[in-house]
């Protein structure tokens, strides 16, 4: 893993740098681009760019687990994944 990390701002910063455009433009852009990616993968469509990444919605059983204050055993809810 990377020992450095790059937040929003700064990634708009970078790709404004990098392309030319205004940071305002490149952050609609990164705003658009993880709505479409949100609700696509929201609505079971598998978003894929080749070499770079791949995501989609899955589900996962209920299963069980312990309270660990108590000990008790608990059921956790089903979810996506």
């Amino acid at each position: 893993m990377a020992d450095k990390s790059l937040n929003r701002t700064e990634f708009v910063a970078a790709v404004a740098a990098q392309s030319g455009q205004s940071q305002a433009a490149v952050s609609g852009v990164v705003d658009a681009f993880f709505a479409v990616l949100s609700e696509s993968v929201g609505n079971g469509v598998k978003v894929s760019i080749p070499g770079w990444m791949a995501a989609e919605q899955t589900f996962r059983e209920a299963r069980t687990g312990r309270n660990p204050q108590t000990g008790e055993a608990i059921q956790s809810r089903p979810a996506m994944a």
